[in-house]
C-alpha cells in the first residue's frame, strides 16, 4: 500500500528500504519548492530586497567617503550639511530595507514551516496502525521537528542569506 512506504521512497528497490526507490536530489528539492509556489511574489520581493540591501550599504560607504574627502578635510560646512542629509537619508532607507528583508524572510520561513509540518502531519496520520505501533513517539517527534526545520533553513532562510552574502 502506498501509505505504508517511506515518505520519499516511490518504487521498488534502492536505499536499503523495502519497496522504496532512491529519489534524485532535484526531484526532492522540487517537492519542497512546490510548497513555496503560493508565496512566489513575496519570495521575489524578498530576493529583490536582499539584493538591494548590499547595494545600499555600498552607497552609504561611498557617501561617507564624500563626507570625509569633500567636506571634513576642506572644512566646508555647507557641503557637510548637504552630504550629511544624503547620508542620513540613505542610512534610513537601508535600515528600512534591512527590516523588510528580515520581515519577509521570517514570514516566508514560518509559512513554509507551517505548510511543511501540515504535510508531514497528514502523512503521519495516513500511516497504518502497524507503522505507529513500531515507532517510538519519543524518537519520531524530535526527528521530524529537526528535519522540518533543517529543510526550512536550507530552502528559505539559507537561500536569502546566501544571496545576501554574494
Amino acid at each position: 500500500v502506498l501509505r505504508d512506504r517511506p515518505p520519499f521512497a516511490t518504487g521498488p528497490g534502492g536505499r536499503g528500504r523495502p519497496g522504496g526507490r532512491e529519489t534524485s536530489l532535484f526531484r526532492l528539492l522540487a517537492r519542497f519548492l512546490a510548497l513555496l509556489a503560493p508565496f512566489r511574489w513575496r519570495l521575489a520581493a524578498g530576493l529583490g530586497l536582499a539584493v538591494t540591501a548590499p547595494l545600499l550599504a555600498t552607497a552609504v560607504i561611498g557617501v561617507f567617503k564624500v563626507i570625509i574627502d569633500e567636506a571634513v578635510i576642506p572644512r566646508d560646512l555647507a557641503r557637510l550639511r548637504d552630504v550629511l542629509l544624503v547620508f542620513l537619508g540613505l542610512s534610513l532607507v537601508k535600515a528600512g530595507v534591512d527590516f523588510a528583508v528580515g520581515l519577509v524572510s521570517t514570514w516566508l520561513g514560518e509559512r513554509f514551516l507551517m505548510d511543511l509540518k501540515a504535510l508531514v502531519h497528514g502523512r503521519l496520520v495516513g500511516r497504518s496502525l502497524e507503522f505507529h505501533a513500531g515507532a517510538r513517539v519519543g524518537d519520531l517527534l524530535p526527528r521530524l521537528t529537526t528535519d522540518v526545520v533543517a529543510v526550512e533553513s536550507l530552502l528559505v532562510s539559507g537561500g536569502l542569506e546566501i544571496l545576501r552574502s554574494v
